[in-house]
């Protein structure tokens, strides 16, 4: 008997521990897995030991951190220096001599 396979994304709602394992449903056994991974669920459920649930990558913070190195200035201030105001100040300069 040929088998049928549908993958999709859930929700975490829709994805979670009491969620996974096999049921039998009409004359099929339909098995569910859930992981938080795009490569986790390459492999099809087919039973109860290979229903599985996974949960390995970390809650996303909603605290901004800052990045190492950055020290809050910003990108100008970075990649010129105090040389943004050393161009039109000599401009300015070579203008008016």
């Amino acid at each position: 008997m040929p088998k049928q396979v549908s993958k999709s994304c859930a929700s975490n709602e829709e994805c979670g521990p009491a969620s996974v394992g096999c049921i039998p449903m009409d004359t099929q056994q339909i098995c569910i897995s859930c992981c938080d991974l795009s490569y986790c669920n390459i492999e099809s459920p087919t039973n109860a030991t290979n229903a599985i649930y996974s949960r390995q990558r970390r809650a996303k913070s909603k605290s901004k951190r800052k990045r190492p190195g950055r020290n809050g200035v910003d990108a100008a201030t970075r990649l010129y220096g105090s040389s943004l105001l050393w161009l039109p100040a000599s401009l300015f300069y070579a203008y008016h001599c």
